[in-house]
């Protein structure tokens, strides 16, 4: 217990010390092209843009699910998004839409009245890439050392042990 307790301060601990040095070398790196403000209002960008791309996780789902598990929507218990079939399709269409017309303004239109169009998309798209190498990077070699333990040892970390004095009282 004690060994996987190590384990996950080590990997936490690492977690935060790439996060510093990342953020830290990125502001320094684009501080020295603007002001601040504008590295601010251009990670935030960035942000919102893979934001939106994580709403589609919200859209694709419940029509996988009206098709993989059709029996549970039949029966009136299970909970589902009213007008049965059509209101899903429509909620979903509705959803995409949004999600890709904001992802697409975010991008085409600059958030600063200083900074043109092109140039905009050209550090907001730099930004969404780095972060999702950084993030392809991070889940590659998460998984693989998820790998390198064992069923017992990943599971570790979930139990729980009273040792306080106080047993409960048998009655």
């Amino acid at each position: 217990m004690a060994l996987t307790g190590l384990v996950l301060l080590t990997v936490i601990v690492t977690a935060i010390l790439i996060q510093g040095a990342f953020s830290s070398v990125l502001i320094i790196g684009l501080f020295s092209q603007s002001s601040l403000a504008n590295v601010t209002i251009y990670l935030t960008g960035g942000l919102s843009v893979i934001w939106l791309a994580s709403g589609f996780f919200f859209f694709i789902p419940p029509l996988i699910a009206r098709v993989k598990y059709a029996d549970r929507y039949a029966s009136e218990d299970f909970w589902r998004i009213p007008g049965g079939k059509p209101g899903v399709w429509i909620t979903c269409i509705i959803g995409i839409a949004s999600t890709i017309a904001g992802i697409y303004y975010s991008f085409a239109v600059s958030w600063l009245p200083d900074v043109p169009n092109d140039t905009w998309m050209t550090w907001l798209g730099s930004i969404v890439v780095g972060t999702l190498v950084v993030m392809g990077v991070v889940f590659y070699f998460g998984r693989r050392s998820a790998g390198k333990l064992t069923k017992q040892d990943s599971l570790a970390h979930l139990a729980k042990f009273d040792l306080s004095s106080e047993a409960p009282e048998a009655v």
